[in-house]
C-alpha cells in the first residue's frame, strides 16, 4: 500500500510540474493535431484549448493552445482549469453507483423512496413512480430544465428545485424517450446529499477527486474567465451536480485511465469492476421510440466504431464518453476500453467547439494507422414497436417540430416558417421521402442538404424523422399533434409578464434570467410562449397545447419540449421554475 501511494505520490508531482506537456507520440502525429488545434486558435474559433491523449495507462501527449487568460497573457496548458459543464454528470453518475456499491441505496427504486416530497404528477402515467435508473439514461420523463436558478450567483437550493418540479408535470411517459434532462440530475445531487450524509460536493471530493489525484479540480469555486464576442467574461455558479465541476485535461485524463483500467488508478481501486461495467451498459433497449446516435448508459453517452486496420481486417467496438456545455465553455471526452485509448479536449470560448471523437480518430489514424468511423447502428431497430409506414391520408395533420408547428395539408410539399426564410420540404420520387432546403425571401436557396426525411408510424402515433446523410442514423423531429384551438380562458391571459422571483445573475452577459419576461400570445388560433432573459440570448418562441383551462405543454419531441406552463391558484403563471406575474394585457 505505501508503495502504490507512493508512486501516485511521484507521478502527481511530475505532472504538477510548472507547464508540463506530454509527448511520446510521432512527430507527424504531434504535428497533425497541433496543426488543427492551432488553426482553430489563428481563425479565432477559440481564444484558448487544452488536450490531452491517453493510452494504455500513460498520458502519452498533451498540450496547450492560445490563451487561459489573454489579458494578463497567461498561456493555455495541460494544467488550465475549464469548466467541464455537463461531463459533471459522468461524475455524479460514478457517485451513485458506487453509494450503491456500498449499499447506500438501489438505483432500482424510485426516488420518491428517499426523496417522499416529491410529488411530481404525470398526464401520461398512472403510476407516478420516478426511478433513479431512467434519471440516469434521461427516460424518466422528467422535464428538460428548470431554468431559474440553474445559473446563478446565489444557486437555488435543493428543497427549492423540489418545490419547483411539483408545482409542474411529467414531460412525457416513463421510456418514450431518451430527453436529456437536466432537472432530472438536479434531484440526484440530493439524492447523493441524502444516503452518503455529506453535501455532494464533498462526496465527489473525498470519493473520487482525492483517490484520483485530481486536486486542480473543483465544484463552483474558482471560476475560469472565459470568452465570448472576442470579450473576456465571467460566468456564473451552475448547479453542482448537472455541471458545476471545473478541471483541467490532466485531472481529466486520470478520470478516463481509471474508466478504462475498470475502477482502477495506479493499483488502487476506486470502484469495483462490475460497477464500471454497470456504469458501461447500454439501456436504450426498453424505449418506445429511439434514436439512432448514440445509445445512453449511466452518465455516459454510447457509439459504436468501426476499425479498418492496416491488415484490412474490421472491428467493431464501443466508444464512451460525454460532452459539455455551458454559454461560453465546452468540453469532451471519448474513450475506447477494447483499445485502452482516450481523449479530452477543453475550450474557454463560446465559439470553440469541440469534438474529442475527432481527436481521437485523428491520433489512432497517425500514431497506430487505424483507420476508424462511426459505425450505422440501427438503434431504432430495438424500439418496444418497430416503425411502419404510415397512408398518406395519415400524415396531413400539423406537427410539433422543436419548438415551432408545422402543417402538412399536402402530401407533395410542405413548408415551416421561420422568421424571413422557409424550410421546404419536396417530396422525393413515389415514396414518403422527403428532401429539404432553405429559402430566403421564397426565392434564393440558402442551403440544401444531402439529409431524407420520412414518416412513420409507431403505435398510434405519426412522427417524422431524419436520415442523416453522413452516417444514415436516423433522428426523430417532428410528432403529430392535434392541437387545441385556444380557449377563452386562455385568451384572457394572454398579454406580457415579468418574473417575481428570479434568481440573480450579477452581470453576467450570457444566459442571464435575472429579468426574465414572459409573453403569451396568439397566433392563428394557436397558444404560443415567449422566454426572454434580460441577456437576450433566449429560445424562440414555443408552440402550445393547451392540456384544460390551468396547464398547456410544449409540443415537439426531445430537447427543449415537454415543459409545461401552469396556472398557479393565485393566477400567476409557472414556467421554467419562474413565477410570472401580468404587467400588460394584450386585449
Amino acid at each position: 500500500m505505501k508503495k502504490n501511494t507512493m508512486f501516485l505520490v511521484l507521478m502527481l508531482i511530475a505532472q504538477a510540474s510548472f507547464s508540463q506537456t506530454f509527448n511520446t507520440v510521432k512527430k507527424e502525429t504531434k504535428s497533425v493535431i497541433d496543426s488543427i488545434f492551432n488553426t482553430k486558435i489563428e481563425k479565432k474559433k477559440a481564444v484558448g484549448m487544452s488536450i490531452a491523449i491517453v493510452d494504455n495507462g500513460k498520458i502519452v501527449y498533451s498540450n496547450g493552445y492560445g490563451y487561459s487568460n489573454r489579458e494578463k497573457e497567461i498561456k493555455a496548458s495541460d494544467q488550465s482549469i475549464y469548466r467541464i459543464g455537463s461531463i459533471t454528470k459522468s461524475f455524479t453518475a460514478l457517485s451513485l453507483l458506487k453509494l450503491q456499491e456500498d449499499q447506500k441505496l438501489s438505483l432500482e427504486d424510485p426516488i420518491q423512496k428517499y426523496i417522499p416530497e416529491l410529488t411530481i404528477t404525470s398526464d401520461f402515467d398512472s403510476d407516478n413512480s420516478i426511478y433513479i435508473k431512467d434519471i440516469l439514461t434521461h427516460s424518466s420523463g422528467l422535464p428538460n430544465d428548470i431554468l431559474n436558478g440553474m445559473f446563478s450567483t446565489t444557486l437555488p437550493s435543493n428543497k427549492w428545485i423540489i418545490d419547483a418540479l411539483n408545482k409542474q408535470k411529467m414531460a412525457s411517459p416513463r421510456n418514450y424517450f431518451n430527453s436529456y434532462s437536466n432537472a432530472g440530475y438536479s434531484l440526484l445531487g440530493e439524492l447523493i446529499d441524502r444516503e452518503s450524509g455529506v453535501t455532494y460536493e464533498e462526496y465527489i471530493h473525498k470519493e473520487i477527486f482525492r483517490p484520483l489525484g485530481m486536486k486542480n479540480t473543483n465544484i463552483n469555486t474558482s471560476i475560469p474567465v472565459g470568452y465570448a464576442d472576442d470579450k473576456q467574461v465571467q460566468e456564473v455558479g451552475v448547479i453542482s451536480c448537472i455541471g458545476g465541476i471545473n478541471s483541467s485535461v490532466l485531472d481529466m485524463s486520470q478520470f478516463i485511465m481509471m474508466m478504462i483500467d475498470e475502477g482502477k488508478f495506479a493499483s488502487e481501486k476506486i470502484v469495483s469492476e462490475s460497477t464500471v461495467n454497470t456504469m458501461q451498459e447500454e439501456r436504450s433497449s426498453k424505449m418506445t421510440l429511439m434514436d439512432d446516435w448514440a445509445g445512453d448508459a449511466y452518465g455516459l453517452m454510447v457509439q459504436e466504431v468501426t476499425i479498418d486496420s492496416r491488415d484490412e481486417s474490421k472491428k467493431e467496438v464501443k466508444m464512451y464518453g460525454h460532452r459539455g456545455d455551458t454559454p461560453i465553455f465546452h468540453a469532451d471526452y471519448k474513450y475506447i476500453p477494447e483499445l485502452k485509448v482516450g481523449v479530452v479536449v477543453l475550450s474557454n470560448t463560446d465559439k470553440g467547439y469541440v469534438n474529442a471523437r475527432t481527436l481521437l480518430f485523428d491520433y489512432l489514424k497517425h500514431e497506430k494507422d487505424q483507420k476508424l468511423k462511426l459505425s450505422t447502428a440501427k438503434r431504432h431497430l430495438k424500439q418496444k414497436r418497430l416503425a411502419t409506414i404510415p397512408k398518406e391520408e395519415e400524415i396531413i395533420g400539423s406537427y410539433g417540430f422543436g419548438p415551432y408547428k408545422v402543417d402538412v395539408d399536402c402530401i407533395e410539399k410542405f413548408k415551416l416558417k421561420i422568421g424571413k426564410f422557409d424550410v421546404v420540404f419536396e417530396k422525393r420520387n413515389d415514396s414518403l421521402e422527403y428532401t429539404m432546403k432553405v429559402k430566403a425571401f421564397n426565392m434564393i436557396t440558402l442551403q440544401k442538404t444531402k439529409d431524407i426525411y420520412k414518416f412513420v408510424k409507431v403505435e398510434e402515433e405519426i412522427l417524422l424523422k431524419k436520415v442523416s446523410g453522413y452516417s444514415q442514423r436516423e433522428f426523430f423531429v417532428g410528432k403529430k399533434i392535434d392541437y387545441k384551438e385556444i380557449t377563452n380562458s386562455w385568451k384572457k391571459r394572454l398579454g406580457k409578464y415579468e418574473a417575481i422571483n428570479a434568481f440573480p445573475c450579477a452581470d453576467a452577459s450570457t444566459f442571464n434570467f435575472s429579468s426574465a419576461t414572459l409573453e403569451l400570445k396568439e397566433q392563428k388560433g394557436i397558444l404560443k410562449v415567449k422566454l426572454t432573459p434580460l441577456s437576450k440570448d433566449g429560445m424562440p418562441a414555443h408552440v402550445l397545447n393547451i392540456v384544460d383551462d390551468y396547464s398547456a405543454i410544449e409540443t415537439g419531441i426531445g430537447r427543449n419540449t415537454g415543459t409545461y406552463l401552469m396556472v398557479l391558484e393565485n393566477g400567476n403563471l409557472y414556467y421554467n421554475g419562474f413565477e410570472f406575474k401580468s404587467t400588460k394585457s394584450a386585449l
